[in-house]
Parts: structure tokens; C-alpha cells; sequence
């Protein structure tokens, strides 16, 4: 083994990093330049998001009243399905299957009914 093989080795067992300094930053940085980029942004973001405008006591008594109007009429599709009961809920659904039947079998009807003009168009012209 030459010398400088000897001192070699032994310098990498003292300093694992490789001898010159200069050949670690031509490899590159440990972090990249993107990385201080996204943090710094990252840390942009945070400080803007998720702000909200501070409410007065009055701004919501104000709300309020507006929503307990007297002019306001509720409709019955705009209650909620929580406070409507079992049955209310059944006999809804009910109306809704019988109107669907209803308009399959008119969409059934209106088909049949174009088959047979075809039909009778083919034979016409037989």
C-alpha cells in the first residue's frame, strides 16, 4: 500500500467527509435553494390564512331579526329531515315512487306508441 493511500484511508476514518472542502459545495448544497423557497412561502401563507373580519353584537341582533321577519313564509320542502318524523319521511318517499311510476309508464306508452307508427310505416311501404 503506497503512502498516500495509507494517509488517505486514514484521514476518511477520522473525517468521513472527502478532503476537499470545495468539492462538497461543487456537488451541491445539502439543501437546495427550492426547499428555503417553499418554507419561506409556506411560512407567507400562514400568516394571511384563515382571517376572519371581527363581528359586532349588534351585526348579529341585526341577523337576527331579519330572520325572524314575520314576512318570511316557510315552505314545507324547506324543513329539515331531522325534525320531520317517521311517517312524514315514508309517505314522501311514497309520493315520489308513485310519481315515478307514473312517468315511466307514460315514457313506456309514448315508446310503444312511436314502435307501432315504424311498424306501420314499414308496412305501408312493403
Amino acid at each position: 500500500m503506497s503512502d498516500s493511500a495509507k494517509v488517505r484511508k486514514d484521514m476518511d476514518t477520522t473525517y468521513p467527509e472527502p478532503l476537499s472542502v470545495l468539492r462538497k459545495y461543487a456537488l451541491g448544497p445539502e439543501y437546495p435553494q427550492s426547499f428555503f423557497k417553499r418554507q419561506q412561502k409556506k411560512n407567507v401563507r400562514r400568516g394571511s390564512r384563515f382571517r376572519t373580519q371581527p363581528v359586532t353584537f349588534d351585526e348579529i341582533k341585526e341577523v337576527d331579526e331579519d330572520a325572524a321577519s314575520p314576512d318570511a313564509v316557510e315552505t314545507p320542502g324547506t324543513e329539515l329531515a331531522s325534525s320531520m318524523s317517521h311517517g312524514d319521511i315514508r309517505a314522501g318517499f311514497l309520493d315520489f315512487a308513485k310519481k315515478r311510476q307514473a312517468s315511466r309508464r307514460r315514457e313506456a306508452a309514448v315508446v310503444d306508441q312511436k314502435r307501432q307508427e315504424q311498424e306501420m310505416l314499414q308496412q305501408q311501404q312493403q
